[in-house]
């Protein structure tokens, strides 16, 4: 006869009960964090004639451009109209910015958005 005996069981038990309610807190956060350092990076790289289209990229300080959170996923970016012809036109030169500002500045954030997101499940991991 096999007897397998867990000790401690209900302490397992009541950290994995908690454990989806800790996700959402901790992986939210670091999602809201990483999109404000794609914000940041974007804004960066964003030709500037007059400031309009790198002040419309949202972020959490600027909720008229597009910075939203739904459950697991982000969205940062402007509601500007001509801001789609301004990133993927590759022939414009600008003094100040570039071309596909959104999509070089999310790579630029990669890092910081890997390390965060660690962090985050780490943190989870702990809270367990």
């Amino acid at each position: 006869m096999l007897s397998i005996e867990f000790t401690n069981f209900d302490k397992v038990s009541a950290g994995l009960h908690k454990a989806p309610d800790e996700m959402k807190k901790e992986v939210g956060n670091a999602i809201g964090k990483s999109m404000e350092m794609v914000a940041t990076e974007s804004k960066r790289l964003t030709p500037l004639k007059t400031g309009y289209l790198r002040s419309s990229i949202g972020s959490d300080a600027n909720p008229d451009g597009i910075f939203k959170q739904k459950g697991f996923t982000g969205y940062v970016g402007t509601n500007v109209k001509y801001a789609w012809r301004q990133h993927e036109e590759l022939k414009w030169h600008h003094s100040d910015g570039e071309a596909k500002y959104m999509e070089k500045g999310a790579k630029n954030a990669l890092p910081y958005v890997e390390k965060t997101m660690q962090k985050a499940i780490e943190n989870v991991i702990k809270s367990i």
